[in-house]
């Protein structure tokens, strides 16, 4: 049997050094399929939670005239969000950055006119300043960066 040179063994060890560099190079690139950020409420993930709008900057939704719908808003796997803000539709964008920080884009709803619109006055405008999140006791808070103004939602089973 031929003695394997150095300069083979050289070569040998230098094609699986790349290899294993390339594998490994791939896995990082790989985009995870989970990317429900950890939350301190171990029973809730952000996502696709159907969220009820109970609060918003301080008011509770109770003390808004009537809504024709339920305020909620559902985030998706592929990076839309869907609600209602009681009584138009809407749907949008958002985008999570880290685990504490979302914002929200192209936030669009249908124009039908109803009684008692405060709600939806405050609540779309108000997506769009949304910079965090958090969960805790199965309510969703998001806030503006200064935190300055909020709303709240719970899980809920509704659908």
């Amino acid at each position: 049997m031929k003695p394997i040179s150095i300069s083979s063994i050289v070569i040998i060890l230098f094609f699986l050094f790349s290899v294993s560099c390339v594998s490994t190079q791939k896995e990082k690139e790989k985009p995870t399929t989970n990317d429900s950020p950890k939350t301190t409420d171990p029973n809730v993930n952000l996502l696709p939670t159907y969220w009820k709008l109970i609060e918003l900057n301080g008011k509770k939704i109770t003390d808004y005239p009537a809504q024709n719908h339920e305020p909620f808003i559902r985030l998706k796997e592929n990076k839309e969000v869907h609600g209602t803000g009681g009584c138009n539709s809407m749907s949008g964008h958002f985008e999570l950055k880290g685990e504490s920080e979302i914002s929200f884009s192209e936030i669009i709803a249908t124009e039908m006119a109803c009684q008692g619109m405060e709600l939806e006055s405050d609540f779309y405008p108000f997506l769009s300043m949304v910079r965090s999140y958090a969960i805790r006791d199965s309510t969703l808070t998001l806030s503006n960066s200064e935190r300055t103004i909020s709303a709240m939602f719970k899980a809920s089973a509704s659908q």
